[in-house]
């Protein structure tokens, strides 16, 4: 069978929310052993994953950034992560429909390691969506991220000392309720449109920067 996988146009392209299918690292056989979404609107990227059961080999993750694109490669730069560690992974992408295949290398400090993903798109992009940030003081560094898309967001809380944080949410009539939480959990949503320009949440100041109608 022909291969039919292309490389991806745009970043744009990738819009929408990925569920990881498999994993493949240094070069083993793929295997999948942990819950693993991604959201992409317009350059910012979310990604939380959680083990599948005690026996699962790979830890948890939350991580977000903003993705450079020079196809084929993509490059997600990391400013929130779990680790607390400057890492950035660059990949080489192929699309097939909604199937994306990411090969490359992650890169923590000077050791690279070469891995292999496949994701499966659940939602497409364009589609209503927002990428929201949250400040101590609107000076500040980004210490929160949250990017929502249709029903699904997820949140990333890096409040230093007092701790990190990631949570998924689903969205149901006009509530948001958290379906996966990572570390020190942060409050509910505000009900109804949930994080607005302005808001206190989580105890940081949230502002709307990128959107999709």
């Amino acid at each position: 069978m022909a291969d039919t996988a292309e490389t991806p146009s745009t970043l744009g392209t990738l819009a929408g929310l990925w569920r990881r299918k498999s994993l493949a690292v240094g070069g083993r056989a793929p295997f999948e052993d942990s819950d693993a979404l991604w959201i992409q609107l317009g350059a910012f990227f979310v990604d939380l994953r959680t083990p599948l059961g005690a026996g699962a080999l790979s830890p948890p993750a939350a991580f977000s950034g903003r993705a450079q694109w020079r196809a084929p490669r993509i490059t997600f730069c990391r400013d929130l992560d779990l680790e607390r560690q400057k890492a950035s992974d660059e990949a080489e992408l192929r699309l097939n429909g909604d199937t994306l295949i990411e090969r490359g290398i992650y890169r923590a400090g000077d050791q690279p390691l070469p891995y292999a993903e496949v994701w499966l798109r659940e939602r497409r992009g364009p589609a209503k969506g927002r990428v929201l940030e949250g400040r101590a003081a609107p000076q500040s560094r980004a210490s929160g991220r949250l990017i929502e898309l249709g029903a699904t967001a997820i949140a990333i809380i890096d409040a230093g000392p007092a701790g990190f944080s990631a949570v998924e949410f689903c969205r149901t009539k006009d509530e948001w309720r958290p379906t996966r939480r990572l570390g020190r959990p942060p409050p509910d949503l505000p009900r109804g449109d949930g994080l607005r320009d302005g808001t206190n949440w989580a105890g940081l100041y949230w502002a709307v920067v990128d959107h999709a109608a």
